[in-house]
């Protein structure tokens, strides 16, 4: 039931540490530098750079979690090939060097590169996405000659 908790921990961690980290320290750089004003673009260019950031950080965890869950499984209860979290690493690094931690990389960034994008501009921005979309919706409610946007239509009313 908790194969992998360890080292799915470790990796939570290392992930959230690196990309709060990394997205609030290159957003500063790069408005203190005069590279980019505060923005839209600003954000873009942070999420990308935490994205990498996080990735990055995460991904030996990430191949160690994996390898023992699939591990203990392919195992079906008989003998395991990874004793604990630290027996995983010694063993990955002996038989297939550094390298081996960054398996898998490119998916992972495919995979949460657009999620960050998406939590750092909505979370960070939120209120002017929050805002401009209150605005949208009652310039709707406002021009509707209709009455397509109608409170009684959207059911809106109290009773």
């Amino acid at each position: 039931m908790f194969l992998g908790v360890e080292a799915t921990t470790i990796r939570a961690a290392l992930l959230t540490a690196a990309q709060l980290s990394s997205y609030d320290h290159s957003k500063h750089l790069l408005k203190d530098q005069g590279i980019l004003q505060e923005g839209f673009a600003l954000h873009i260019t942070s999420s990308i750079v935490s994205g990498l950031c996080a990735t990055t950080a995460a991904a030996p965890a990430d191949v160690i979690k994996s390898r023992i869950m699939a591990a203990r499984k392919a195992a079906g209860g008989g003998a395991v090939m990874y004793t604990s979290v630290w027996d995983c690493v010694v063993k990955t690094m002996r038989n297939e060097g550094p390298m081996a931690f960054f398996k898998g990389w490119l998916p992972s960034y495919m995979r949460l590169g657009p999620h960050f994008l998406l939590v750092n501009c909505t979370v960070f921005n939120g209120i002017i996405i929050g805002l401009f979309f209150l605005f949208a919706v009652a310039a709707l409610v406002r021009a509707d000659p209709q009455g397509i946007w109608s409170r009684q239509r959207l059911k809106i009313i109290k009773k």
